[in-house]
């Protein structure tokens, strides 16, 4: 309030933009709750359920319904075997002939030995030692998994290992080199 000659006064200002953000917001929580309270009030005055005795009339008939169907379902399903269809007494009372024993299979001799390798596979070879696949090193001479080193002496192209009681050279890598040290056509002159 300001006063202007001994008289109080009120200056009115113009909103700013908060005021202006403010008075939308209580514009539309009115509309809402307005919105609300229409269907409130028809609510209200709408007319109640009426007459009690009537639904609780209809729900013993459901009920008495329901019960019915359910022991006309259990007299269904009582005495049956769920998984299986029961033989008559009949099938039962016959005894059945006991059906001869079948002659016992002869036992079979030791597997033939094996042509060709089919043990842990073969990685590298390290220090006369051979790397399989498991990542054990077994060194010549020695027996792991059922693989026994004979010897690594054509390495890095193949070793020699036993397998199942039969030895077999295992290649390593294929030779696409030529041989070093042998003396070459062209130097023996012929």
């Amino acid at each position: 309030m300001t006063q202007v000659r001994g008289k109080p006064s009120v200056s009115w200002r113009t909103p700013g933009v908060l005021g202006g953000l403010a008075l939308a917001l209580l514009l539309l929580g009115l509309i809402l709750s307005g919105m609300a309270g229409k269907d409130l009030v028809f609510a209200w005055l709408e007319k109640g359920v009426g007459d009690g005795d009537r639904a609780r009339a209809e729900q013993e008939q459901r009920l008495g319904q329901y019960e019915a169907d359910t022991r006309s379902r259990v007299a269904q399903v009582q005495g049956r075997s769920l998984f299986f269809v029961p033989p008559s007494p009949e099938q039962i009372a016959q005894v059945a002939e006991p059906e001869p024993e079948p002659e016992p299979e002869p036992e079979p001799g030791p597997p033939p030995a094996p042509t060709r390798y089919a043990g842990p596979a073969v990685i590298a070879v390290v220090n006369n030692a051979v790397w399989i696949a498991s990542g054990k090193m077994i060194p010549v001479g020695e027996e792991a998994e059922g693989v026994r080193v004979v010897n690594v002496d054509n390495a890095p192209w193949s070793v020699r290992l036993e397998w199942r009681a039969v030895e077999f050279d295992v290649p390593l890598f294929e030779r696409t080199t030529p041989r070093f040290l042998q003396a070459s056509e062209s130097a023996t002159g012929s």
